[in-house]
């Protein structure tokens, strides 16, 4: 049923179904469900890739973000949370999130995608390049 789940308030309800069931879930469980909620917020929010190197976690953004009215200031506004272990760079006509991990990595990346899908759902995209001249 965890797999089954399409977005975060699916996920969340199942989420809450295991813990009326079963009471206090095991730190696996825990895991997989988080796992999930990440794969959610990945596709929701619009990110090309995610790639686990080394100490660093770097998520790369679609091409969807470029078409966002004022996308710079909305990133660094949304980033300034993170800013002590994030570094953002605009590289071969991408965002480029890059994050240090920490013992709580994990936990920070869920939040750095929440935070870029609030971007997604909350701002207008440019269709035509020729608005931005208007």
């Amino acid at each position: 049923e965890i797999n089954s789940a399409c977005n975060v308030e699916q996920l969340t309800i199942v989420k809450q179904k295991i813990i009326d069931i079963y009471g206090k879930m095991p730190e696996s469980v825990e895991l997989l469900i988080e796992k999930r909620m990440i794969d959610i917020l990945i596709k929701t929010a619009n990110v090309k890739s995610l790639i686990e190197r080394g100490n660093q976690v770097e998520i790369i953004l679609n091409d969807e973000f470029t078409k966002i009215r004022g996308i710079g200031n909305l990133l660094f506004e949304a980033l300034i949370p993170f800013i002590s272990y994030v570094k953002i760079a605009y590289r071969n006509h991408e965002f480029r999130i890059t994050v240090n991990k920490r013992k709580t990595w994990f936990n920070d990346i869920k939040n750095i995608l929440l935070a870029l899908l609030n971007i997604v759902s909350t701002n207008k995209v440019i269709e035509d390049k020729r608005e931005i001249l208007s």
